[in-house]
């Protein structure tokens, strides 16, 4: 785990804004982390959320594109579930120690529920919503990410743009979204998303 030393603002700041983000996972390990998904996991086994989950297959393709066409769609992006096969890929997540580092900006946390890999490229969007009393956090796990990309979350007036192995935590009743990143970008913007009760 990373240090972090303003233990105290960023609790306060949890508080009055609703959100928060700060240093996660040290570099090292969050690069480790993320070679095993790009070189473990098969594109098929990735799944397209958009009114409906596809798995991504040759035998889905003409519901791949039906749905990657409609416009009217609230969020648009791949995805592996909690019940992902590759067990490395969430084991992290039942480690105490990531809750101990959770815990020092919001004590009263519990459990982490439901992560899900996320994977955002060209097209990929979550519009304006807002869930109710939950917090959801985002441990961000693409480097070198600029705004223009998209692929930022924005929730209320604030804005995130993804950086390298930062956590972002945020309560859902905040008006919240993804902007849609950008065409032709070459790099998918991938983070580990879920809840916190």
């Amino acid at each position: 785990m990373q240090t972090i030393n303003n233990t105290e603002q960023l609790q306060n700041e949890f508080k009055r804004k609703g959100i928060v983000t700060f240093p996660f996972l040290k570099a090292d390990n969050a690069i480790e982390y993320i070679n095993h998904i790009l070189g473990n996991v098969p594109i098929n086994d990735w799944i397209l959320s958009a009114s409906k989950d596809i798995e991504i297959s040759p035998k889905n393709i003409n519901l791949i594109v039906d749905e990657w066409n409609n416009k009217n769609i609230l969020s648009k992006y791949f995805y592996l579930p909690t019940s992902y096969e590759d067990t490395k890929v969430f084991n992290l997540f039942k480690k105490s120690i990531v809750l101990k580092q959770i815990n020092k900006i919001i004590p009263d946390v519990k459990i982490i529920k439901d992560p899900i890999a996320m994977l955002m490229t060209s097209g990929c969007y979550v519009k304006e919503q807002n869930n109710g009393g939950k917090i959801r956090f985002i441990w961000h796990l693409q480097s070198d990410w600029k705004e223009e990309y998209g692929g930022t979350l924005r929730v209320n007036n604030e804005v995130v743009v993804p950086k390298f192995s930062y956590i972002t935590i945020f309560r859902t009743d905040n008006v919240h979204s993804i902007t849609q990143v950008v065409d032709n970008l070459e790099i998918p913007n991938i983070c580990i998303t879920g809840f916190l009760e």
